[in-house]
């Protein structure tokens, strides 16, 4: 029986070096993903940390950048698959990271490379997890993201769930405890699917493979056909 309510698992995506690590050291309350300023991508592995917080077990998974360019597009697909993998039986929420300041083209097509990696459905359990709150200054985040309306369709088609973390205010526990009130309220929403997004998932594999299959049976019986019509042709005719 799955503990959603108590038990939380959380999967950090997003391109390279825009605070996933960071993002998962400030909801682990300590160092645990590797994270700092640099040139070349930290993280390489999808890799799990635990952590108790507010009496409960809370997982969080952080994952390799989209499009990194490090990783083959297929290696990538692996790490997230994998993701899934180490959140068993399945992710209660992915958290995509988007640092504010920061919306590129990439940013732009990086919810359809997560659909075609995982599912279609993943969209319906994402929250836009905004990192570097402190740009934010004088502004509020609503101010920012109608600013942009390609970053605002991004946060409309994650059903309008967003929250901003400031990493360099690891101590403030409250921002952590507002982003797992967030991700209850999108358990609760989705405790009424019959699918999880694993199982989707999973029902997306199968369906390709099945699609697959009738595509390659098609193929052999036109294959067969196009002999049969070449014998019928050039086979000699019988003279009365």
């Amino acid at each position: 029986v799955d503990d959603v309510g108590h038990d939380l698992r959380l999967v950090l995506v997003g391109l390279d070096r825009v605070g996933k690590s960071a993002a998962g050291n400030t909801i682990m309350g300590q160092e645990v993903f590797e994270s700092g300023v640099s040139f070349m991508p930290l993280t390489l592995k999808s890799e799990s940390r635990e952590v108790e917080l507010c009496g409960r077990r809370v997982m969080v998974v952080d994952t390799p950048g989209l499009l990194n360019s490090d990783l083959s597009e297929e290696e990538v697909r692996k790490e997230m698959e994998r993701s899934l993998s180490l959140s068993t039986p399945g992710p209660h929420a992915f958290l995509l990271v988007i640092q504010l300041g920061r919306f590129t083209e990439q940013e732009k097509r990086v919810m359809e490379t997560l659909e075609k990696m995982l599912s279609p459905s993943v969209s319906d359990y994402t929250i836009v997890l905004f990192s570097y709150g402190d740009k934010l200054k004088n502004n509020t985040i609503d101010q920012f993201i109608r600013v942009d309306q390609n970053l605002e369709k991004l946060v409309q088609k994650c059903g309008g769930r967003y929250h901003v973390f400031n990493n360099n205010d690891t101590d403030n526990a409250g921002q952590v405890k507002k982003l797992l009130d967030k991700v209850d309220q999108l358990t609760g929403k989705n405790q009424k699917n019959v699918l999880s997004l694993s199982t989707a998932f999973i029902f997306s594999k199968l369906n390709m493979s099945k699609y697959l299959c009738e595509h390659n049976k098609i193929q052999q019986l036109r294959h067969k056909l196009s002999i049969e019509i070449l014998l019928s042709t050039s086979a000699p005719t019988m003279l009365g």
